[in-house]
């Protein structure tokens, strides 16, 4: 094997670091990681996880779950992983690249020795990776879709697979949790998950959390709790080490050097007379209804709408230099590229970025920013969306004041490469400082009713959206002082030195919360606890809005399913405002006919939060090149609609809807032009051929085998797992009689489903699945059946091989109920004196198995079945229990 520096530099194209070096070889793996923006955290933590795999495997969890808090740096992270692997030949499937950008990745899971990668975000989700938790993955995803399924409650799944993801990410996994200053609640969940492990570690597999930031706000070389980890469990604790930093050794390293000295000039123009102080406004009398707040003092502060900013932006935008801007709001980024555009003539290229974009907008607009800033220049105006680790090199930033951390990270993307200029450069006077312009937000006008204490209050409040006013108080303080006593640098060497204070950011989750997680069944309303508070600070008031060719196209429910690249995500009220009297078209959860997904026709005022919706072209709202406008003259010239290949295929395709009505295409997408399928009772009791019970039961046996040998689990644990895939379907073979005649419900649902192909069904043959779906349900979970059968045997006490056959589908776990609330006669449809053929059991012979309920209810000989889970939960904890449901599960599939 080659040596670590030769791997690295053969992966990434660059020699590593020392910092990164002991990461991947000394000691044991960090919990914080202190380096500044751009020095290459990404490939100490991806390598170095893969380093420790190859060397170390027993030590090293076999998933690296790499969490980030937007979806542009999960596309960013994963690009890079795919290319570090392929370039090492570590990469399972074929990835294809145009230049630095990853064109095309598909995983091949035929390839059991290499490493995968998947994405998690909310649009894009890869569904097939937990079918095999024996296998190395890199899992990159945003806070809300990996943070939700590491509470059981994952977002965009149903609640049936909650458990598998829950189990998957909490055991056997490496959390990373990146640029964890912009994570809010996020950050607090992720250090309570990682403490209820530590606090009481399971029998088998680890789980380990690294926190990475340029702002940690952790002491260098104390092991002193920073302030957002110490929550009531955590409070007195410790780290178990100091923060993973740099040392004298990376600074030592000219490209290390040249980053960390790289000149930033900070150019303050904020309202205050001295730093830190806001300058006092003129009394009420002395303002104009509708007319700005100015200040007085030594210095006026600039606001986006200030000629003094505009002429400087353009000043630095000249001979080939990339500006960037950044705006804390949309609209005012959306009107501020307006007025650039519209001056600058042939000057310099001006682009728009945020988060009110179509997805494919807004990746054609970043791929831009990565090819060579045109002669004229280009001045790029933003939201937060670019703040954080997006690779670009910008000469000159102007930026809103802003929340400390954020404003570091945003700082990260002026002289990132430490050669626009470097030092060297400025010291002989070559060029200056590569200048950071930070201005104010603009100031609302006060109305004639409103007194001057109404107007401060509202002042403060509505000028610091979407930050609270506070943070950005404590940014104007600091930034004072690095003009007092760092003349004005803003150098990774100068912000290191500088304190920062990461709040605990609550609700935060408590053991109890957790516990109350692992149930998955439903509420009394039908609905299932809100997760969203314990991942992020903001409310999420956004629908989500697609642009159709409906009007002379095809009908709302003929339409081909949503892509990812098409949504928008849009305030409902704004929404409702653009599209208040017109159609539109809001997804439900039921389905139509040919099981297409069902499209409730409505009207725009009927908009929610949490809705998509599909709209008309002609319906407006929406512009290419500046996204979402609220606007009904704009509308998308590109949409999403069937085209016809040429094979003759119906595809999916991005086309050109031309001024004349016709249509262009542009690109093939997929052949997907059939939605979402209806829910049927038993999915996964439908294939694509005839399956015997008895083969299907020993197969499952004998899949389980080898996940808990390859896996190494415990013997006890061998043990439940396989016992339970060789019990778990036993209910199918359930039998009734009913008005004198022996019924078998279920192997009646499969044998009208199927058809007859390879001379099945034979009469007389108990089945698993049947080579069809549809017709009317077997009226019982077979899942419960199977669990009274098993408690009628020497076995029964097993109460984890117990609890795994219930639970095997995700459909009943800890409370079993009723079919019908009006006849509570029943457990999940089976009755007292429903049997289970003898045929159909592991022992193949002897008598058959009377199913009686009272074998899951509390009596003085036994316990109840919430009481059997309540000890499971005690004696194994929810990750391990989860997970070991998924291994079933597992076994169940790769039987199938």
């Amino acid at each position: 094997m080659p040596s670590f520096d030769e791997w690295f530099k053969r992966a990434t194209g660059n020699d590593p670091f020392p910092y990164q070096r002991r990461f991947a070889k000394e000691g044991e793996i960090p919990q914080l990681v202190d380096v500044p923006t751009g020095l290459g955290k990404t490939a100490m933590a991806v390598l170095g996880w893969l380093w420790r795999r190859e060397t170390r495997p027993q030590d090293t969890p076999r998933r690296l779950v790499y969490c980030l808090p937007m979806r542009v740096l999960v596309e960013q992270t994963r690009t890079c992983a795919v290319r570090w692997l392929s370039n090492l030949g570590r990469l399972t499937g074929q990835a294809v690249f145009d230049g630095p950008r990853l064109m095309r990745y598909q995983v091949d899971w035929s390839e059991p020795s290499q490493v995968a990668v998947v994405t998690l975000m909310g649009g894009e989700s890869q569904r097939d990776w937990h079918e095999y938790p024996e296998r190395q993955v890199i899992i990159v995803g945003t806070q809300d879709m990996l943070l939700s399924r590491a509470l059981n409650r994952g977002f965009a799944m149903s609640p049936q697979m909650w458990p598998v993801d829950f189990g998957l990410l909490n055991v056997d996994a490496l959390w990373v949790m990146d640029e964890v200053q912009l994570m809010g609640p996020g950050r607090t969940t992720s250090v309570q998950l990682q403490h209820f492990w530590d606090e009481d570690p399971p029998v088998f597999g680890s789980r380990r959390t690294i926190w990475m930031s340029a702002t940690l706000g952790a002491a260098p070389g104390s092991v002193e709790t920073p302030s957002w980890m110490k929550s009531p469990e955590r409070a007195g604790r410790t780290l178990s080490a100091p923060p993973h930093r740099y040392t004298d050794d990376d600074l030592s390293r000219s490209e290390f050097k040249v980053r960390w000295t790289a000149p930033k000039r900070l150019e303050s123009h904020l309202d205050r007379s001295t730093a830190g102080t806001r300058t006092p406004q003129p009394a009420r009398a002395k303002r104009k209804r509708g007319e700005g707040v100015t200040t007085s003092g030594a210095q006026q502060g600039w606001a986006v709408e200030s000629p003094e900013l505009l002429e400087q932006i353009r000043r630095e935008a000249g001979a080939g230099r990339l500006v960037l801007i950044f705006v804390n709001q949309v609209r005012r980024a959306r009107d501020l590229y307006g007025r650039l555009r519209d001056e600058s003539g042939s000057g310099p290229d001006a682009r728009l970025v945020h988060a009110r974009m179509r997805p494919r907008d807004r990746k054609a607009t970043e791929t831009v920013l990565q090819d060579v800033t045109p002669p004229t220049g280009r001045i790029v105006i933003t939201t937060q969306v670019l703040e954080a680790g997006v690779d670009i090199d910008a000469d000159a930033v102007f930026t809103e004041v802003c929340p400390w951390p954020s404003l570091v990270q945003r700082l990260g993307r002026l002289n990132r490469s430490g050669l626009r200029p470097s030092a060297n450069d400025v010291e002989d006077g070559k060029r200056g400082p590569a200048p950071a312009v930070v201005f104010e937000p603009p100031l609302p006008a006060q109305t004639e009713k409103e007194s001057d204490r109404e107007y401060e209050e509202r002042r403060t409040r509505e000028a610091s959206l979407p930050y609270e006013a506070r943070p950005l108080e404590e940014t104007r303080q600091l930034l004072g002082k690095v003009e007092v006593e760092y003349s004005g640098s803003l150098s990774p060497e100068t912000l290191a030195r500088l304190p920062v204070s990461l709040p605990l950011e609550g609700p935060v989750l408590r053991r109890f919360d957790l516990d109350d997680l692992f149930d998955t069944d439903p509420d009394l309303a039908g609905g299932h606890a809100d997760v969203a508070p314990l991942l992020r600070a903001d409310r999420d008031v956004d629908a989500y809005i697609l642009w159709r060719r409906i009007e002379g196209g095809l009908d709302a429910e003929e339409q081909v399913p949503i892509h990812r690249d098409e949504l928008c995500p849009v305030p409902f009220y704004e929404a409702q405002k653009c599209f208040a009297e017109k159609d539109v078209w809001i997804l439900t959860l039921a389905t139509a006919h040919k099981t297409r997904a069902a499209w409730r026709r409505a009207r725009g005022r009927d908009i929610h939060a949490g809705d998509t919706v599909m709209v008309d072209v002609g319906a407006g709202g929406y512009h290419e090149e500046t996204g979402w406008t609220g606007t009904n003259k704009d509308g998308p010239r590109t949409v999403i609609d069937r085209w016809k290949s040429s094979e003759g295929q119906p595809v999916r395709a991005w086309v050109l809807l031309e001024p004349d009505g016709g249509r262009k295409l542009i690109e093939e997408i997929d052949g997907h032009v059939v939605g979402v399928r209806a829910r049927t009772e038993d999915p996964r009791s439908f294939g694509k051929s005839w399956m015997e019970l008895e083969v299907h039961l020993q197969s499952a046996e004998r899949a389980a085998v080898t996940l808990v040998t390859t896996l190494d689990l415990p013997d006890g644990l061998k043990k439940s797992v396989t016992r339970a895939a060789r019990w778990h379907d036993v209910g199918k073979a359930l039998e009734r009689d009913l008005h004198g005649e022996t019924m078998q419900p279920f192997q009646n649902m499969l044998i009208k489903a199927g058809f007859a192909a390879s001379g099945h069904p034979r009469g007389g043959v108990l089945y698993a699945k049947s080579n069809r779906s549809g017709g009317p349900s077997a009226g019982f979970r077979h899942e419960m059946a199977s669990l009274l059968a098993f408690l009628d045997t020497p076995e029964a006490d097993d109460d984890l091989a117990a609890f795994l056959i219930l639970a095997h589908h995700g459909k009943v776990r800890l409370l079993p109920s009723a079919w019908n609330d009006e006849d509570p006669s029943d457990l999940c449809g089976v009755r007292d004196g429903d049997r289970i053929a003898a045929i159909a059991l592991p022992d193949g012979g002897g008598r058959p198995v009377m199913l009686d309920l009272k074998k899951i209810l509390s009596s003085r000989e036994q316990r109840s079945w919430q009481g059997r889970v309540g000890r499971l939960l005690n004696n194994h904890g929810p990750f391990l229990l989860a997970y070991l449901e998924g291994l079933v599960r597992v076994a169940d599939w790769r039987a199938s």
